[in-house]
């Protein structure tokens, strides 16, 4: 089980996302102030952000929701379909319509302790914080896949869970909960026949997006 101080940590660190003021999914703050979560909880695609951002639209912008319920958006930095991961930011923007967004999302990460990336855990044991804060253990399954991690967990893990840190006993990161498909909108089939496996984002894709995250213009 895991130390109660842990469990504070990563609930601290937890986001949901929110999709028309309804709660989606979640997402979790890594060093370095961005926020990792499930490319299928935002609801566009890299291109669509590039496009409204470009056209000082707000619509490239992702509605967060603390444990507190304060509400801030940040912005999209990478949305990877394919691997089914996002990460978000701060705005970058200057625009003054921003400047309480920016202020809110200052105040929430000077609160909290973000989490590190980290390998998959030698005991084999995950936690996952599902979307109503309730804990729900597993074990590492052996994946034929290299682009994804199966866990069975002690329990069905629901849909608003999607982009949920996955640590292991120390509380460091391994994954967030992933349907890793080749879609932003499908629905997972383990949902529905294997109601205690989930897909999660290996340790490895986490550190290549987090790569483009903090060198945005190096495609080496």
């Amino acid at each position: 089980m895991l130390r109660q101080e842990v469990e504070e940590r990563v609930t601290a660190a937890r986001m949901r996302i929110l999709r028309n003021g309804q709660r989606f999914g979640c997402g979790v703050f890594v060093k370095g102030g961005f926020l990792l979560t499930a490319a299928h909880c935002v609801p566009f695609t890299s291109e669509d952000a590039q496009m409204a951002k470009a056209e000082n639209q707000c619509d490239y912008l992702v509605t967060v929701e603390t444990n507190s319920d304060c509400q801030f958006r940040m912005e999209p930095l990478v949305i990877e379909c394919l691997s089914d991961v996002a990460a978000l930011r701060r705005i970058d923007s200057h625009n003054v319509d921003h400047d309480g967004d920016r202020d809110k999302f200052d105040q929430v990460i000077s609160s909290i302790i973000p989490l590190d990336l980290w390998h998959n855990p030698p005991n084999g044991n995950v936690h996952v914080l599902a979307h109503d804060d309730k804990w729900i253990h597993g074990r590492l399954r052996t994946s034929s896949s290299l682009s994804k991690l199966s866990i069975t967990t002690n329990e069905r893990i629901k849909h608003e869970t999607s982009g949920s840190p996955i640590i292991d006993d120390e509380g460091r990161l391994i994954g967030v909960t992933s349907l890793a498909v080749n879609s932003c909108v499908a629905i997972s089939p383990y949902l529905g026949e294997h109601p205690s496996l989930v897909e999660s984002l290996p340790f490895w894709i986490l550190k290549v997006i987090m790569k483009k995250v903090e060198q945005p213009g190096d495609e080496s």
